[in-house]
Formats: C-alpha cells, sequence, structure tokens
C-alpha cells in the first residue's frame, strides 16, 4: 500500500477504503465510510508529496509459502542478507531491479501468510506485500501453466454456511462470508494488478 486511496469495496457490507501511512513508521487507517473515504481519496490525489506506486525508496516484500516458489529470487535478488527472525523464518533483504526488497518462505496456509505479512509490515517497513507461488483451480478455461493475478481473495477456510441469522432467518451466507459483515472479498491493490498484468502481457509479446 502507497499514499492514496487502495481500493474501494462497495459490494460489501462495510464499504471501505484503506488509506496508508504519509510518513514511515505511521500507522495504517481504515475509512468504513464512503462519504469520509471518497472526501479522502480526493485530499489525497490532490496532495504534492503522492508518490508512484513503486517508488524506488519504498521496501517490497516478496513472499512464497515453500522454499522452491522463492527459489527464483535467491537466484536473482543482489546484496542479500539474511535476518533470522526466528528459527521458522529467514528473511532475506536485498535488491531487485535497483528497488529494495524483502522475501520469504512464509510456510502453507493462510495463517503463516498473515502472521509473515505482518512481520514483514512491523519489523522491515515494508510498503505492500506481492504473494506468489503455485495455486489450484476449477475455472473453466484455465490451464497447468497459466498466471493468475488476483483481483481480490476469499478466505475460504470461513464457513458459516449453515448459520442463521435471527433477525435475517432467509439469509444465506456464502463461503467465505464473514458473519454479522457480510464481507466476503478481500481487493489487491488495483494498481499493482495494473502493474502485473501490463508486466505479463509485455513479457508474452516479447516471448
Amino acid at each position: 500500500v502507497v499514499d492514496g486511496l487502495v481500493a474501494p469495496q462497495p459490494a460489501s457490507g462495510y464499504p471501505c477504503a484503506m488509506v496508508s501511512p504519509s510518513s514511515a513508521g505511521s500507522s495504517l487507517t481504515w475509512f468504513v465510510d464512503t462519504g469520509a473515504a471518497s472526501a479522502l481519496s480526493a485530499e489525497v490525489t490532490a496532495a504534492p508529496n503522492c508518490t508512484s506506486v513503486v517508488d524506488d525508496q519504498r521496501v517490497i516484500g516478496l513472499i512464497g509459502a515453500m522454499p522452491q516458489e522463492i527459489a527464483k529470487l535467491k537466484e536473482n535478488v543482489e546484496d542479500q542478507e539474511d535476518v533470522v527472525v526466528n528459527p521458522s523464518l529467514t528473511v532475506t533483504k536485498g535488491t531487485l531491479h535497483g528497488k529494495p526488497v524483502v522475501f520469504c518462505a512464509a510456510g502453507v496456509g493462510m495463517v503463516a501468510a498473515s502472521s509473515v505479512t505482518t512481520t514483514l509490515v512491523n519489523q522491515f517497513n515494508v510498503s505492500m506485500v506481492i504473494f506468489t507461488g503455485v495455486a489450484g483451480g476449477l475455472k473453466e478455461g484455465q490451464n497447468v501453466g497459466d498466471i493468475i493475478v488476483a483481483s481480490d481473495v476469499i478466505n475460504y477456510d470461513m464457513d458459516v454456511t449453515a448459520f442463521t441469522l435471527p433477525w435475517m432467518p432467509d439469509y444465506k451466507h456464502k463461503r467465505g462470508e464473514l458473519p454479522f459483515s457480510s464481507w466476503r472479498e478481500f481487493p489487491s491493490d488495483m494498481r499493482l494488478v495494473a502493474l502485473a498484468m501490463e508486466g505479463g502481457q509485455a513479457g508474452a509479446a516479447a516471448a
């Protein structure tokens, strides 16, 4: 995340926007009021100190679940320095194409991913996190080897489909939906998605 609006989610029960700190060490701020989010979006857009989505000075966090998923980073990141956070987590600092990065293998599962993401934000001051690795899917038209860029993610372990709200007995929860909030999709930063798509299309054209 960087200075400015990350992504509104008007389809969720809590229309929201997230704004990053304007200075290192500041905390993230959630706005769950669409009017406030819109006003803040306009204010930040007009601010003179807004920086590009991938600033040369901002640290980028790169996470894979397994060591095999960060092997190419091990091969290509320069000026590597390993930081042992705990017996199960080693974070490597370095530069990739001239930009400061940290990367690691988080372990399998959403608990591991969220824990390591928190560590990268709190201890390594990353401004954005990109998770990369293998995945499975059943969507028609997808094939082994396809590169998928996620516009949002769903907590698929959350299953309250059998849960009935006493005041809304006819309402049916969807898989991944958080009860009492109707929140289901966690949106990606659309600017990072656009960069990923642009890079993928350029790579395909050059192949």
